[in-house]
């Protein structure tokens, strides 16, 4: 957990590096859809994490109908970093609150 934490903050930290004005930066948010009908259960090979605004793609294996074991055209582990990152769980309000002062200061101007 600690490992953890001290990686969201060295995110943060190079995040911020890139824009020291934060009010003059563009603000980047990601949301996964949940999935649709016929998805349910599927192999999933991105992982979100809330808290440390990432995402990430995943190697997974899959089994076909022949039984035969290949590696899912996810292609490699690769992890995105976002000012906010929404999981398929976050809902219209999580979101709406996140970006709303995003949105307000966009029509201040």
């Amino acid at each position: 957990q600690k490992g953890q934490e001290r990686e969201r903050e060295r995110e943060r930290s190079m995040r911020a590096s890139f824009c020291p004005l934060p009010q003059e930066c563009v603000k980047v948010a990601v949301r996964v859809r949940p999935d649709l009908p016929g998805e349910e259960g599927s192999d999933k090979c991105l992982e979100v994490d809330e808290d440390a605004g990432t995402a990430s793609l995943t190697k997974t294996l899959r089994t076909d109908r022949s039984g035969r074991t290949t590696e899912d055209p996810c292609g490699g582990s690769h992890t995105y970093a976002f000012d906010s990152a929404f999981s398929e769980r976050a809902t219209q309000n999580d979101v709406f609150g996140k970006v709303k002062p995003l949105i307000d200061s966009a029509f201040d101007g």
